[in-house]
């Protein structure tokens, strides 16, 4: 057995050995790296580099640990002053001998696993680079599943981009210029159509606010239109003046919908500027024709009038009758030229409404009074409703309209017959018909389609809809539906 200074001299050739160990371990690190770095050296050749370095450092690591545990067990039979001094070395020893123990593995691990770290991370690249629309580097090599992997991501990546070629020559190609606008109301994308239609190529928009491109005196209400959106979440259309990059104004509509989760506004704008023009031009005809007409027929009907009272001489029986006719023709044709203007400026937007509470049967009761001539003399009886409903409306456009529907229903019911109005609820509608005994009314007769048209358009502004149905024996029934009114401050 050896004394002190045999055990003494063992641990310091330990320690020596442990050392040395471990700088052969870190050597060992840098040569994995550089083996890896090596594009030469095939990955399954890797392992053939350092076969040698981490066998002899296994070899020598079991070796210190044999001579460690051996001065270990000579310890024991020291004096308790020399083991004790000896002990406390041999704790660091052993300390020493567990880290190299550890640190050795965690190079093998480390040699081991790179090359499924790197393949793992080459993939996962690779999904960003695909997210990105961007090409992906060459396949990896071999036959394991990242090998199989990668290769049915570069088959969905030539997908995806033979998709998006085909999506991206739909878009381009489209007559409407399509667009993404951010929450901070500038364009992050556009399509080719935005050369024909405005004369700025997509590159020039891109980055750009809405006010680069909107006419100011319609700015505002489109960015309050945007931020409704933005807060409801809904789709709206939305017109406004575009500028052009040759400074021509553009009437665009908009269909744009907002999308909360990429918080991004999805535009399609379709340019109206011909169907505007139109408009103005048919809204400027329409009033120079109207005033042309009726400045001569005012004063047809006038001089009817002054010939039918007998201020220029009696008249005999039939040229009284025949003159009555005549007035009242030109008056039904001045009628007939008062609709046609309150139609355009109806369809125009020129004309606004003023909505409240009105009572549905103050309107029925309004266009009877108004017609008990008519009624009279073609001996039919107008029977008003006894029920009431409170609607949402311009009073004096739904009395308006109830009068045509209501004028109609007496002109063609037969003699000696009864007009009855009703009101019904219908949940969030309320319902006026009109039934009559007759045939339904023909659009052609009477000037029927311009009066149905007139009212049609009042109340579709009021946000209802009118009808026409048949009856049972003989007969038919108008009606017009027009919303309840909901008073906001009771139900607040």
């Amino acid at each position: 057995m050896r004394g002190y200074s045999g055990n003494w001299a063992d641990l310091n050739e330990c320690a020596l050995l442990g050392q040395d160990l471990y700088e052969r371990c870190n050597r060992l690190t840098f040569k994995i790296d550089e083996i890896y770095a090596n594009p030469n050296i095939l990955p399954r050749k890797r392992v053939m580099y350092i076969r040698g370095d981490a066998y002899l450092i296994f070899m020598e690591l079991a070796q210190l640990e044999r001579k460690v545990l051996k001065v270990a067990n000579d310890v024991r039979a020291l004096a308790p002053k020399e083991r004790e001094s000896l002990t406390r070395r041999i704790e660091i020893l052993m300390s020493v001998l567990v880290s190299l123990g550890i640190l050795f593995s965690f190079v093998l691990v480390r040699f081991f696993t790179r090359e499924f770290v790197d393949r793992l991370k080459s993939i996962e690249n690779k999904f960003d680079l695909m997210a990105l629309e961007k090409p992906l580097p060459p396949q990896l090599a071999g036959n394991d599943e990242f090998s199989a992997l990668d290769s049915v991501l570069h088959e969905s990546a030539e997908i995806l981009a033979d998709t998006r070629r085909k999506e991206l020559a739909v878009v381009d190609n489209v007559a409407d210029v399509v667009a993404s606008i951010d929450k901070r109301m500038r364009f992050v994308a556009l399509n080719q159509a935005t050369h024909k239609l405005w004369n700025y190529s997509p590159e020039e928009l891109l980055g750009q606010p809405i006010s680069f491109l909107v006419d100011r005196r319609t700015l505002d209400e489109t960015r309050s239109s945007l931020e409704k959106l933005m807060k409801s979440g809904e789709s709206a259309e939305i017109e406004n003046t575009v500028k052009s990059k040759t400074g021509d104004a553009k009437d665009t509509l908009w269909s744009v919908r907002w999308s909360t989760e990429n918080q991004a506004f999805y535009c399609v704008a379709h340019d109206i500027t011909q169907q505007r023009s139109l408009d103005r031009m048919k809204q400027r005809f329409v009033a120079v024709a109207g005033h042309d007409i009726r400045t001569p027929l005012t004063s047809i009907s006038s001089s009817l009038s002054l010939l039918h009272s007998g201020a220029r001489g009696a008249l005999q029986k039939n040229t009284e009758d025949i003159l009555a006719e005549a007035e009242g023709n030109v008056n039904r044709l001045m009628d007939l030229i008062r609709e046609l203007l309150d139609l355009e400026k109806l369809e125009s937007g020129s004309i606004t409404l003023k909505f409240s509470g009105v009572s549905a049967l103050d309107v029925c009761s309004a266009a009877a009074d108004s017609l008990e001539a008519l009624a009279a003399k073609s001996k039919v009886t107008v029977k008003k409703p006894s029920g009431d409903a409170l609607i949402r409306g311009d009073e004096e456009r739904l009395i308006q309209a109830m009068t045509h529907l209501l004028s109609k229903a007496i002109i063609t019911s037969r003699e000696n017959s009864s007009v009855e109005m009703s009101i019904k609820s219908l949940g969030q509608m309320v319902e006026i018909k009109i039934r009559k005994q007759g045939s339904a009314v023909s659009e052609s007769a009477d000037g029927a389609s311009l009066s149905m048209a007139f009212v049609n358009a009042i109340a579709e502004a009021h946000g209802g809809t009118i009808g026409e149905t048949s009856e049972m024996n003989d007969g038919s029934a108008f009606w017009m539906s027009i919303p309840v009114f909901e008073d906001k401050d009771k139900s607040a």
